[in-house]
């Protein structure tokens, strides 16, 4: 397997309390597996709103809820996203990665798949219907007819009985849609269904001395920078741990907070929030209504033609932030080096070309997701409640780095707001001259013919990308 990420997070799963295990001590880790996880491994808990998926895409594939009773009805388990066209998670469950979880845009629903490992099990337990095929097995095979089956999805084994892969039924047909090439067993657990005070407990020492890494490093930082302090607050997890460890290592600081007219209303509201329980002073950086107006200009943002970063969030910065430290100011942030290859590269201290004026830092650079969640559980710090509905990043609810299946929570959830959003791009649709699909697939996320946008237009008949 090719490295891309040269930062990796490790996470183990103890074998007898069925927990995942962050920062153990060298002595300890023969007691432990490491848990088998794709790049970065940055993953997170599962909360209720990823769990309703998770059932309904079971559901939707095999006609019951047998495979997730078995398989993801054990306690704490985890979720890691993978690169994928749309949206993955890989689920960890007892100390092995079983499934994967990802969204259809094409069918507008969640879908699962099987590992080897949570094929293996399915399999020796009959939980899933199988179909042994003869001759070569490749991703892509048609087999007709199709065999009786009442489910979406089989597990496809060879002559000999060896698990090969997994099959799709369509209408009389069954297509090969998966080859394991990585045939790992799955380690054996004690099945105990962990609570989180029990990830709490056996975690803590870990916990508390990352925590003590952290807050010493912004105190050493102080001694170099004499500026005042800000934290730029988001309203998610990770601006919280870095407001917390700050709040920790210094006392007094003031809150800033980029209001772009683009955030959701549990944000807002968390905001606040969080300004009233650590008594700080809360900046407002605000847009106002700017991208309303601007968007009716330059059109709908994309992933390659970003100007609404520019008018919604660094020029309010900019102006902010130079009113009120004139003379500069060292500037917490919630970054991490697992969120993407920019941030695995970024220095520990760095100026914002835009925003000179402030030494920035991150104090959980070198934390992972997983530390995060459980840093802000033991310390029952006020998180945006987003979270436990499924949502998996924050921000601006319209951005062209989101994926289509975030679109979806957000239309779910919000579907006034995002009407106004749908309205929009309809009328840059019939303007530009693109097919309903443009808005359906996202493909406005993208202003040039960029590989990803190429990848779904395939899907699209009769339509080739007008680039001028």
């Amino acid at each position: 397997m090719v490295r891309i990420w040269p930062k990796t997070a490790k996470i183990y799963w103890d074998p007898w309390r069925n927990i995942p295990v962050v920062r153990p001590r060298q002595e300890e880790l023969d007691l432990y597996y490491a848990v088998r996880l794709s790049e970065p491994g940055d993953a997170r808990p599962v909360f209720p709103g990823d769990l309703e998926k998770l059932k309904d895409a079971i559901l939707y594939e095999y006609g019951s809820d047998k495979v997730y009773m078995r398989l993801f009805n054990t306690g704490f388990m985890l979720f890691n996203k993978v690169p994928h066209w749309d949206l993955m998670y890989e689920i960890v469950s007892s100390g092995n990665v079983l499934g994967q979880l990802y969204y259809d845009p094409f069918r507008e629903k969640w879908r699962f798949r099987l590992t080897y490992s949570g094929a293996y099990i399915a399999s020796e337990e009959g939980l899933v219907d199988k179909a042994v095929l003869e001759g070569p097995i490749y991703t892509g095979r048609e087999v007709k007819p199709a065999p009786s089956t009442s489910m979406r999805q089989l597990i496809i084994v060879d002559k000999t009985g060896n698990i090969r892969g997994l099959g799709e039924v369509y209408g009389d047909s069954l297509i090969i849609v998966k080859t394991f090439h990585d045939r790992t067993m799955p380690v054996e657990t004690s099945g105990k269904s962990a609570s989180i005070e029990d990830v709490l407990k056996h975690n803590e020492e870990g916990l508390e001395a990352l925590a003590g890494k952290s807050i010493s490093y912004l105190k050493r930082l102080r001694g170099k920078y004499r500026l005042p302090v800000s934290v730029s607050y988001s309203g998610g997890k990770d601006s919280l741990v870095a407001l917390d460890l700050a709040y920790k290592a210094f006392g007094e600081l003031e809150m800033v907070f980029n209001d772009t007219g683009l955030e959701l209303p549990e944000t807002i509201k968390n905001v606040h929030e969080v300004s009233e329980k650590y008594g700080v002073r809360l900046h407002i950086a605000s847009a106002g209504d700017i991208f309303w107006r601007a968007v009716t200009v330059f059109g709908p943002p994309g992933k390659d033609y970003r100007w609404c970063c520019k008018v919604a969030k660094l020029v309010p910065i900019a102006r902010l932030t130079r009113t009120l430290w004139p003379n500069g100011a060292l500037n917490i942030v919630g970054q991490r080096a697992f969120e993407s290859l920019d941030r695995a590269k970024s220095p520990r201290v760095w100026r914002n070309k835009w925003i000179p004026h402030l030494v920035s830092t991150s104090p959980i650079q070198e934390w992972s997701q997983l530390e995060c969640w459980l840093y802000i559980f033991k310390h029952k710090l006020p998180y945006n409640k987003l979270y436990e509905r499924g949502f998996d990043r924050l921000g601006c609810f319209l951005c062209p780095s989101s994926a289509l299946a975030e679109f979806k929570d957000v239309e779910k959830e919000y579907p006034e707001l995002w009407g106004k959003w749908e309205r929009i791009l309809e009328e840059w649709r019939v303007k530009l001259g693109q097919p309903a699909e443009w808005v359906k697939l996202g493909l406005w996320r993208w202003l040039t013919p960029a590989s990803a946008k190429r990848r779904i237009a395939r899907h699209i008949e009769n339509y080739s990308i007008d680039w001028r």
